[in-house]
């Protein structure tokens, strides 16, 4: 099983977001499930939201500290 996202690939989801790039083909790119990516972007991508990888970042430090 994979651990959580790094931050650099989250920049990555951002970048191919911002390209207009599937989930599927971002998921790919990574090697990740795109399971793994829509469920990223699905949490961040919210009422026409744009996809930040700084905040996804900021907020998966916030729900996964200890």
């Amino acid at each position: 099983m994979a651990g959580r996202l790094s931050a650099l690939e989250r920049e990555r989801i951002g970048l191919g977001r911002a390209a207009g790039e599937s989930v599927g083909q971002i998921a790919r790119c990574l090697g990740r499930a795109p399971s793994t990516v829509s469920r990223e972007v699905g949490r961040f991508e919210r009422y026409g939201q744009q996809y930040l990888p700084s905040a996804a970042d900021w907020a998966s430090w916030l729900r996964h500290r200890r």
